[in-house]
């Protein structure tokens, strides 16, 4: 046989070969936030007995409250001291630390780009960008340009991002006496078009998540304890056409994320609950599944629903806890974790960077 022949079915048997070797799998984590022992703790979603710990007491701060992440990064703000930290989970280690400023509590963080976070002051009407890869932050979003009113948190959908404006400074989170009926809106934090849309529901309006179908799905709140809240849905391509609301997660709903598939799951600090936004209804209404102090809710890639909930949130205090919940809302066993987790959200690893300690 030619030697160019003998090369050719080499070659073939070597691509063959190839073709049927697995490619390295990400490791999907579910990444918690304990305040009272300034730490992450960093669980593979298909280990959850396994907990990794790291130490955010080499930022000098402590008392963390806010929580995001985008691939191996994670942002975590410090509320009352205006500062974020950002943690690349490929060590881990600390590679950035940004002073935001402002004159009132840091209330929301996101990270919305590779090299793209956002950081809210909302009773400073305070919006600023930070950089995550190379540093460094922008001057405050010009008012002028920019209608921002409390703005709460942030959003992505269809390349664009926007910051939630509550409409509600000065009256965090909402005690009685705080005025009424004042709307909530969007703003597209875009310079070549900087459009807003207003907000269908009571108000108050602080967390959001978007769809698989690409529809942006925003929690307005209302009064704490005085409207139920209402999960207003709106398609960013059409949003004065395309905007519907729906009502029946009860009294001030926090948290809603979705799972990949075709549902939003929504929690108060009392009840779990979930919306079906293929044909648009509620699943699981207000009062929900009972929960007890929940600070946060997650999803992962298998729709498998993850929910914290805090214990003593002092030294000696109680152990807060993840609960788990698969497709069907049925609870499964979920691990111990610190006394005070106060944010959680899912993640994914590259499998030759999961290079993680105890």
């Amino acid at each position: 046989m030619p030697r160019w022949l003998i090369g050719l079915a080499f070659l073939g048997l070597i691509t063959a070969c190839a073709a049927t070797l697995p490619s390295a799998v990400p490791v999907e984590v579910l990444v918690v936030l304990d305040k009272q022992s300034n730490e992450l703790l960093i669980i593979p979603t298909d280990s959850i007995g396994v907990v990794h710990h790291f130490s955010l007491a080499g930022t000098t701060f402590s008392n963390p409250t806010l929580l995001a992440v985008r691939g191996t990064k994670v942002a975590v703000g410090y509320g009352s001291s205006h500062w974020v930290a950002v943690i690349d989970l490929n060590g881990p280690r600390v590679t950035q630390l940004f002073f935001i400023g402002g004159n009132d509590v840091l209330r929301a963080i996101a990270l919305t780009g590779d090299d793209e976070g956002y950081a809210a002051v909302p009773n400073t009407n305070t919006v600023v960008r930070f950089h995550p890869l190379s540093g460094g932050t922008d001057a405050p979003l010009d008012l002028s340009l920019y209608r921002l009113s409390g703005p709460r948190g942030f959003a992505v959908a269809r390349g664009l991002t926007y910051a939630i404006n509550g409409n509600r400074q000065n009256c965090d989170p909402g005690p009685p006496g705080c005025p009424t009926g004042k709307a909530s809106w969007l703003t597209v934090l875009d310079p070549t078009h900087p459009d807003s849309i207003p907000l269908i529901g009571p108000g108050n309006a602080s967390v959001a998540a978007t769809s698989p179908d690409g529809l942006l799905y925003v929690l307005v709140r209302g009064d704490s304890g005085t409207y139920d809240g209402q999960l207003t849905g709106v398609n960013p391509v059409d949003p004065a056409r395309s905007q519907f609301s729906y009502a029946g997660f009860g009294p001030a709903p926090q948290f809603v994320v979705a799972d990949g598939f075709n549902r939003l799951l929504i929690a108060s600090a009392a009840g779990l609950m979930a919306f079906n936004t293929s044909n648009r209804t509620i699943i699981q209404g207000a009062p929900g599944i009972p929960l007890s102090h929940a600070t946060a809710l997650a999803a992962d890639g298998l729709g498998r629903i993850y929910v914290t909930e805090a214990g003593g949130c002092a030294a000696g205090g109680a152990n807060g806890r993840v609960r788990i919940f698969g497709n069907n809302l049925v609870e499964r066993v979920g691990p111990t974790v610190g006394v005070c987790p106060v944010a959680a959200a899912v993640t994914e690893i590259p499998a030759e960077q999961y290079r993680l300690g105890g």
